[in-house]
């Protein structure tokens, strides 16, 4: 019985270190890649012009003269496509950003720690999903703030209609008062039921890749046209529709904002805009 007890405690102790050494060899080979960042920039335009808040005129498809006060909108829950069709998903408490077109700084998104590899694509949510509306205050920090003066606070209706997803203002005579105002918002309700304008916005970027290594970071830019939110599936009319602030009204606005979203070109390394 001693002998038999000596084989098998010898037995299991080699398969331990075998393992234990098993376990040594595979970690470095988790960390051969390495990780970066990519980076996005996001250009707001309208059409083919950038914009510029109060003092440009512009025209829609419905032939309407306007100016731009103010554009903000979230982009979250960020995935990268990989050239090998993989997908990584950014960490979710990593992946809340607030575009605002008053603030340049706003304009760049940086998602790091990314694994080093060539990547095809991006897709991200436009505005903020119903899971993370709902959850508590402690899980709502950053640009998801919403205690008076912060980030979040202006783009926050209450706990029903939750974030607004993006607002646009401005100013145009086909406006009886002169002013429109755009707040596409409603994740589905969380008291009673609304519609849900959550849309995910998928951009490949063909015939280029951005590769992540670990001395270069790549920049996308992206434009973001706005014109688009006037002339999509639903064509819409300032003097017709000058005032959007409930889910139901703005959910022709959030389909037409899907096409809203190209690349346009992609640098090798982050750099200047």
């Amino acid at each position: 019985m001693k002998v038999r007890f000596s084989f098998i405690y010898i037995f299991l102790f080699t398969t331990l270190i075998f393992s234990s050494c098993g376990s040594d060899d595979a970690e470095p080979e988790l960390n051969l890649n390495g990780r970066g960042d990519l980076v996005f920039y996001f250009d707001n335009t309208v059409g083919n012009e950038l914009l510029a808040l109060n003092n440009t005129t512009y025209k829609n498809s419905s032939g309407e003269s306007f100016r731009v006060t103010g554009l903000s909108y979230y982009v979250s829950n960020f995935k990268l496509q990989r050239k090998d069709g993989g997908e990584y998903v950014i960490p979710q408490d990593s992946s809340y950003f607030l575009i605002n077109a008053a603030d340049k700084n706003s304009y760049e998104v940086r998602l790091e720690n990314v694994p080093v590899g060539d990547y095809s694509g991006v897709s991200f949510v436009l505005g903020v999903d119903s899971a993370r509306t709902v959850s508590s205050l402690e899980k709502r920090k950053g640009v998801l703030d919403i205690a008076a003066g912060q980030p979040g606070a202006s783009m926050y209706s209450d706990a029903n209609d939750g974030y607004t997803f993006l607002k646009l203002e401005g100013t145009s005579v086909s406006a009886a008062s002169g002013k429109f105002e755009y707040q596409i918002k409603g994740f589905g309700g969380a008291t009673a039921r609304t519609v849900n304008n959550i849309k995910t916005i998928n951009i490949p970027f063909t015939g280029t890749i951005a590769s992540v290594t670990t001395t270069k970071s790549p920049e996308a830019h992206l434009l973001i046209n706005i014109l688009k939110i006037f002339d999509g599936s639903t064509r819409i009319s300032i003097a017709g529709l000058p005032q959007a602030i409930t889910p139901e009204l703005t959910a022709p606005l959030a389909s037409n904002y899907t096409t809203m979203f190209t690349l346009d070109h992609i640098h090798p390394t982050s750099s200047a805009h």
